[in-house]
């Protein structure tokens, strides 16, 4: 997840009236960025709080599976 350092950065260099709509794609339960802050959650939140019909939420994991042995693996 980027920092709000790198956030800022980006935000920055970016021609904010080329384009229309922003999406952003992570995981809130990821490890938090190792600089300052925590813009993906605190967005997200936000988002949630005051624009609930915003949010697109994938509910089912297609990446990990299971081996025969049980253990865990990441799908190719």
């Amino acid at each position: 997840m980027p920092s709000v350092e790198l956030l800022a950065a980006l935000f920055r260099a970016v021609d904010m009236d080329a384009f229309r709509r922003l999406i952003f794609v992570g995981d809130p339960y990821q490890l938090p960025p190792i600089g300052l802050g925590r813009p993906f959650v605190d967005a997200l939140l936000w988002v949630r709080e005051e624009h609930p019909d915003y949010i697109a939420e994938l509910k089912t994991c297609m990446r990990a599976t299971q081996t025969a042995e049980g253990e865990a693996g990441i799908s190719p």
